[in-house]
């Protein structure tokens, strides 16, 4: 009997690798699909700034924070500007102060007759201007009087026709000089406006206060402080004559009752206010005296009482400093010596 051998079945080998052919170009477009959408939603995707993500916190509500997380491709994001920080304004360079000072404390409310005085001894506009021109220049004699000691003064005044001025006092008593008084300045529409005044000891000076006109601020030489300077504002000794000056062109603000007010500066301190009582005038000597006394401003202060002539032009005549500490002390006109002429007319002194 004949063995019949299976036959032998090769595949088809052709056939079997254009299969694998196809389905590896099948996949091979199947990746590049799916990374071009991968690359475009990528594009699409702004890059997200780190910096910011911190200040993003804040803003995320707790329902959002709980929220399930979404696809990536689903993200909402905002623009990339808005993540970042906008620039800052630019600093302004710091406001040098070159008076580099502190400014002065508030100054109390006055009181009803202090606010009275301070009406009336601002005139309002289109009143005529304090003028001293017709007290001419000179000097004058007076008697020191002081805890029962006698001596000398002399007050000197001395005016530009330019209106610069000059005033200054100097003392003596029982032979010893005391602390002079000088102030330097211009006449202007308000009267004396001083720019300097100065204590004096034996020809030196001692202590000065600074009417800084031009920059609008007053200096002492005893401190570093700065103030602003007031229009009007008088020295220890300027307010002699300012008086003299309101008296004279506004006789009508002097009578008695009235109060007149000035601001006075000091040699350490604060501009104060000084006010002035007008009392009934005094018959003294030939003619009658206008009598002013300054209220005391505070317990060491004590009271000022100043006459003032008509006949002369308003010079002082008399004054008296009333402290409280017995250093208080009164100057008396004298007489002008034959042959002088030192005060504003021959007449004797009260």
């Amino acid at each position: 009997m004949r063995r019949i051998m299976p036959s032998r079945i090769t595949p088809a080998q052709p056939a079997k690798r254009q299969a694998l052919r196809v389905l590896g170009y099948a996949l091979g477009l199947s990746l590049l699909g799916h990374a071009g959408l991968l690359l475009l939603n990528s594009e699409a995707e702004p890059a997200r700034d780190t910096s910011g993500s911190k200040a993003q916190l804040p803003a995320l509500s707790a329902s959002a924070a709980a929220s399930k997380a979404t696809p990536l491709g689903s993200v909402q994001t905002l623009p990339a500007a808005a993540n970042k920080p906008g620039p800052e304004p630019p600093l302004k360079p710091a406001q040098r102060n070159p008076l580099a000072s502190p400014s002065p404390a508030p100054k109390p409310a006055a009181l009803p007759s202090q606010a009275k005085s301070l009406q009336e001894s601002n005139p309002p506009s289109g009143t005529p201007a304090p003028a001293l021109t017709s007290l001419p220049s000179g000097e004058w004699h007076y008697q020191l009087s002081q805890q029962g000691r006698e001596g000398q003064a002399v007050l000197r005044w001395d005016l530009q026709a330019d209106g610069a001025y000059v005033l200054s006092l100097e003392r003596e008593l029982a032979g010893r000089p005391l602390p002079g008084w000088r102030s330097q300045g211009r006449m202007d529409a308000q009267g004396l406006a001083p720019q300097r005044f100065v204590q004096t000891q034996r020809g030196r000076e001692r202590a000065a206060l600074n009417f800084r006109r031009e920059e609008g601020v007053l200096s002492f030489s005893a401190s570093e402080d700065l103030l602003p300077l007031e229009p009007g504002l008088q020295d220890r000794l300027s307010w002699w004559l300012q008086l003299a000056s309101l008296a004279q062109s506004q006789p009508e603000r002097f009578r008695p009752g009235r109060e007149i007010a000035l601001r006075v500066a000091g040699l350490r301190g604060q501009p104060q206010d000084w006010i002035f009582e007008v009392l009934p005038m005094e018959a003294k000597g030939s003619s009658p005296l206008l009598h002013l006394r300054r209220q005391a401003i505070n317990e060491y202060s004590g009271e000022i009482h100043l006459w003032l002539d008509p006949a002369r032009q308003y010079l002082p005549v008399r004054v008296l400093f009333q402290l409280p500490d017995e250093r208080g002390w009164s100057l008396q006109l004298m007489p002008a010596p034959p042959g002088e002429n030192s005060a504003p007319d021959s007449r004797e002194a009260p």
